[in-house]
């Protein structure tokens, strides 16, 4: 697997996110979206409760074990990033001429809201003949 590093435009994927998002998860990213864009927005004005954020009722949703733990992980994410920057680059596949978010969302949506106009990626090449 060759892989190629590269900065992408955070507005143009941000606005085309669904388009980088794999067929089962393409149903739920404009629901994501609202919901965690609406959460860094109140983290950052007025306050949260995360219990009863529309953030948290959608990680509830998705069935997913430890929302708590997702929400909180989110909150420390937002200010870390706030603080030092984003560390790890997105992590993109290219597969059958299509290319897919694979790892960082949530930094793709912080890079937005705090106006980052470059992110870091890095992106897989997966041949034919691979898994």
């Amino acid at each position: 697997m060759r892989s190629l590093e590269c900065f992408l435009d955070v507005n143009h994927m941000f606005t085309n996110l669904e388009q980088y998002c794999s067929p089962i998860k393409r149903k739920r990213a404009p629901v994501f979206k609202k919901a965690i864009v609406k959460f860094f927005q109140d983290i950052e004005g007025i306050g949260v409760d995360f219990n009863k954020h529309i953030y948290f009722d959608y990680l509830k949703s998705t069935r997913t074990r430890r929302p708590r733990y997702l929400i909180k992980d989110a909150y420390k994410l937002y200010f870390d990033i706030k603080k030092n920057g984003i560390k790890d680059p997105l992590e993109l596949h290219w597969r059958r001429g299509k290319l897919r978010l694979w790892k960082g969302a949530r930094r793709l949506v912080i890079a937005h809201i705090l106006e980052i106009q470059y992110i870091k990626a890095r992106i897989y090449i997966i041949e034919r003949n691979q898994k």
